[in-house]
């Protein structure tokens, strides 16, 4: 979570007791330690609940810092279909948001007429606002969009989304639906909120439907986490493990 702070952004979780630290500093910290142990891809997820000026610092740190790491929201957009962990050695993308939280740079796939055209009316609102207030200088480093999960849906691919402890049930019950998903798409899965002991739910539940990033409180050891630890122990601990063939 990246907050607006009076000497640039900064990272805490928010409404918690959590201690907030500088965004340039984690991000140096990332840049120091992303390829130690393994030359794949990173992920970084932002939340962001920043103003509009701290969303520009945000976007200069992640350029100046990162550099032609970054996988950019044009490169992107030139994907028929997410690129395998080999072929992003070495690079970061992005996961958040767009920066005015509604998606106005989707492809239109497989949207009815209706939505289709709620979507013209952001695009266009959007393209009116840069014109007065300049680029929209965040969403140009995000190449992984994050929408909810109802909306992702009615994409087929280059989409993410989270779901929390709480619909696990919902992901289960629409097996079919959600492997289909996880195809061409990325989920990632989260502890519920009333774990306010920072425990953590059984990671193999998530994975069985082909939920690709599964969060989990890193800060408690127990079965679930050294489950999962050993789950990555597999293919030479790079931090990527290949799905079974039935789910690809």
């Amino acid at each position: 979570d990246v907050w607006s702070g009076r000497n640039g952004p900064r990272v805490l979780h928010g409404n918690t007791m959590t201690k907030p630290t500088s965004f340039l500093k984690c991000i140096k910290v990332i840049k120091k330690y992303a390829f130690k142990f393994s030359p794949y891809p990173l992920i970084i997820t932002l939340e962001i609940h920043c103003n509009k000026q701290n969303k520009i610092e945000i976007a200069e740190i992640l350029k100046q810092e990162l550099g032609k790491a970054i996988v950019s929201r044009r490169e992107a957009e030139s994907w028929e279909k997410f690129p395998s962990p080999t072929q992003l050695c070495g690079r970061i993308l992005i996961r958040s948001k767009n920066d005015d939280e509604t998606d106005v740079h989707l492809r239109q796939q497989n949207l009815s007429p209706s939505m289709q055209k709620q979507w013209e009316c952001l695009r266009v609102e959007a393209e009116e606002e840069e014109s007065t207030t300049g680029p929209n200088v965040l969403s140009n480093v995000i190449s992984i969009l994050n929408l909810k999960h109802s909306l992702a849906l009615k994409h087929t691919s280059l989409i993410s989304s989270s779901r929390g402890e709480s619909q696990f049930d919902t992901l289960i019950g629409n097996a079919e639906e959600t492997l289909r998903y996880t195809q061409t798409n990325l989920l990632r899965t989260y502890p519920g909120a009333l774990r306010i002991d920072s425990s953590n739910y059984d990671p193999i539940v998530p994975w069985s439907v082909g939920a690709q990033l599964v969060a989990l409180n890193w800060q408690t050891p127990g079965p679930q986490l050294w489950v999962y630890r050993g789950f990555f122990q597999d293919n030479g601990g790079c931090g990527f493990v290949k799905k079974p063939d039935w789910m690809l």
